[in-house]
């Protein structure tokens, strides 16, 4: 960008040196000039007063000027500026008159040379001129009009033949060229904040592209320069800023209804507590001893049933942190499917339900990279939330097959399914909102539990054959020495 603004800044300074040579030979030319048709009309008065009054031909006397001055051409204006002759044809003049501002302008001096006029058979060109009043010197009855044509070798890029202008030319060279290297210096100084900025957004940028911070990325297609370059970046950074700020705020909303939810879930119990506790301690209170049994028995179930939402919202917001760590290890599933079954088969009994494990021989050596605990905990939640939801279902069973991302596990019971408004609402695209509060804290938990693997729960299927959940874990070889 250096070097384009040093080309750009060299062709400036040749163009105003081409203007401003120009300028002054013009003005040169026309100072030397400005008494020449005034000379003129005092030699040839009379011929001039003749002509205007056509009394002789007027072509033909400024015709004879003109050949006596071979770089000037002639005309001969009435005091409105029409044009009565000329040192041509008329029939070659593309104008008919000339605007008369210049004229005066130049009589009384009243205007920094040079003044130029349009050229009648020229109107393209404008000249500088030299021009006399014919009659009285305050009200001139005609104007002559000498137009100057100036040589073709007065311009500043054709005079470089000329010693004294070479060496004046050296000479501004030798002044433009520190010029425009102070002004490239100067350039690169300003411009060294705007790069720095724009390094450290295109930085900004990388972190978000999987790139390391200090390699900055490729600049955009159409930046030419630094401040486009920059331009670009922070046109990219806002847009990101843009798109966080109205993420943060669909989560906040989220998270409000969240809030709002779970005061209310918490509120049920406290609300049953009180109730139930309240008259034992009335002194004037008519209870029963089978009734305070019964209020008690109700107040430590709803006890236990607060003591589970707060562990459940506890446990939720310990798998949300930052600080949350996995203890990985690899470990046959099969077995962790066997214990799971195991630990809810009495329950299960109790509501007339069972628990199975579907894995395949072949299959029962599979081993899966991941934390224990937490994949235990997972398949806890689903059986229970199975065992509570499943309507008309006799049979939950776990399967174990292979994938392609290596080990899944289905949660398959038979009951009736889940009906498709609740699929709607709580179930989007088969993947469960991780604010959808009605999903319940279970399915969240798990889904939480599978995102710190790298897997989802999906609602794999759902109708009147049943409910299948499924998410997949990647796979390790077999236990040596299993079948």
């Amino acid at each position: 960008m250096q070097l384009a603004f040093g080309i750009i800044i060299a062709l400036f300074f040749a163009g105003l040196m081409e203007t401003t040579h120009q300028r002054f030979h013009k003005a040169v030319t026309q100072r030397q000039a400005q008494d020449w048709a005034r000379s003129i009309v005092s030699r040839f008065r009379t011929d001039l007063a003749s002509a205007i009054v056509g009394s002789i031909d007027s072509q033909s006397l400024l015709s004879t000027l003109a050949n006596a001055n071979p770089s000037a051409s002639f005309y001969l204006l009435d005091r409105s500026g029409s044009i009565l002759g000329a040192s041509m044809p008329l029939t070659d003049l593309s104008q008919k008159e000339i605007a008369l501002a210049p004229i005066h302008e130049l009589i009384t001096s009243r205007a920094e040379l040079p003044i130029t006029i349009t050229d009648p058979a020229e109107p393209s060109r404008q000249r500088i001129f030299s021009v006399a009043g014919i009659g009285q010197p305050t009200a001139p009855t005609a104007y002559l009009l000498m137009l100057l044509r100036a040589p073709e070798t007065t311009g500043f890029l054709a005079a470089y033949t000329n010693f004294l202008f070479s060496d004046s030319l050296l000479l501004a060279a030798g002044v433009t060229g520190p010029a425009i290297a102070s002004a490239m210096l100067l350039l690169f100084m300003i411009l060294r904040p705007v790069r720095q900025l724009s390094r450290s957004i295109a930085s900004l940028e990388s972190e978000h592209d999987d790139r390391p911070p200090f390699i900055p990325p490729t600049p955009p297609a159409k930046a030419y320069s630094e401040l486009d370059q920059l331009n670009s970046y922070f046109a990219a950074m806002a847009q990101r800023i843009g798109d966080l700020l109205r993420s943060r705020k669909e989560e906040d909303g989220k998270r409000r209804e969240l809030f709002a939810n779970l005061s209310h879930d918490l509120r049920t119990p406290i609300t049953v507590i009180e109730c139930c506790l309240e008259p034992l301690v009335q002194d004037n209170a008519d209870v029963t001893p089978g009734k305070a049994h019964e209020m008690t028995a109700a107040a430590l179930g709803q006890t236990r049933a607060l003591a589970h939402l707060v562990e459940s919202i506890f446990e939720l917001a310990t798998l949300h942190s930052p600080d949350c760590s996995l203890c990985h290890d690899i470990f046959p599933i099969a077995e962790v499917l066997g214990d799971v079954a195991l630990k809810f088969s009495a329950k299960a009994q109790s509501l007339g339900k069972s628990v199975a494990v579907q894995v395949a021989e072949h299959d029962r050596g599979l081993r899966v990279h991941a934390d224990p605990m937490l994949i235990e905990r997972a398949l806890d939640n689903l059986i229970d939330n199975a065992l509570k939801h499943a309507t008309g279902a006799s049979l939950i069973t776990l399967a174990l097959d292979r994938s392609l991302a290596g080990v899944g596990i289905s949660i398959i019971d038979n009951g009736c399914g889940i009906p498709m408004e609740i699929q709607a609402t709580h179930f989007a695209d088969h993947r469960i909102s991780e604010f959808n509060y009605h999903s319940g804290r279970g399915l969240r938990i798990v889904q939480r539990i599978l995102e710190l693997h790298g897997s989802t729960l999906v609602l794999y299927r759902s109708d009147e054959r049943g409910t299948v959940f499924r998410f997949e874990l990647p796979a390790r070889s077999r236990v040596p020495g299993s079948s």
